[in-house]
C-alpha cells in the first residue's frame, strides 16, 4: 500500500544530502587563478589587394606597401608600390587539354595543314583560293591521312 509519509520522508533525506554536497564544495580550498597570456601577432601579408573601378582609381591610391588592385569590369589588374611605381596586366584564361583535347587539337591543325597546301596548290594551278577540301576532287584522303570527312548534320 502507497505512504505518501514515506515518500516525503524519502525526498526530504535526497534534499539534506545535495544540501550536505553543497556545503562541502564550497569550503573546498579555492583553485589559484591561472595567468594567461596571449601574444596576438597581426598577419603580415606580402601584399594587399583592392577593387578598382578603373586605372585613375589606382593612380589616386595611396600605398604603404605593394598592393594589387583589381578592376571590376575588366580582366585587367595592376600592381603599385608605395614609391608609386605602377605596372599593369591582364588576366588570360589558360584552359588545361586533357588527352582528347589535344587529340582533337592535333587533329585540327593537320586540317589545317591539309586545307592550306590544297588551297595553295590551287592558287598554283590558276584555280581559287577558296576549294573546300571535302568537295575537291583532286583529294581523296586515305587511310594514312588519319582523318575522315565530318557528319553532314
Amino acid at each position: 500500500m502507497y505512504n505518501p509519509q514515506q515518500q516525503i520522508q524519502r525526498l526530504r533525506q535526497m534534499r539534506t544530502n545535495i544540501d550536505d554536497q553543497i556545503a562541502q564544495w564550497q569550503n573546498l580550498p579555492q583553485q589559484p587563478t591561472i595567468q594567461q597570456n596571449f601574444i596576438t601577432t597581426p598577419v603580415m601579408n606580402d601584399f594587399d589587394a583592392k577593387w578598382v573601378n578603373g586605372i585613375d582609381d589606382v593612380r589616386n591610391a595611396t600605398v604603404t606597401k605593394e598592393t594589387i588592385f583589381m578592376e571590376r569590369e575588366r580582366s585587367i589588374f595592376h600592381i603599385k608600390t608605395p614609391n608609386n611605381e605602377l605596372k599593369s596586366f591582364s588576366f588570360q584564361e589558360y584552359v588545361y587539354l586533357d588527352e582528347k583535347d589535344l587529340k582533337i587539337k592535333e587533329l585540327e591543325e593537320k586540317l589545317l595543314r591539309l586545307e592550306n597546301a590544297i588551297n595553295k596548290e590551287g592558287d598554283v594551278n590558276g584555280k581559287s583560293a577558296n576549294v573546300n577540301v571535302w568537295e575537291s576532287k583532286e583529294y581523296e584522303p586515305t587511310p594514312a591521312d588519319d582523318i575522315t570527312k565530318p557528319d553532314e548534320s
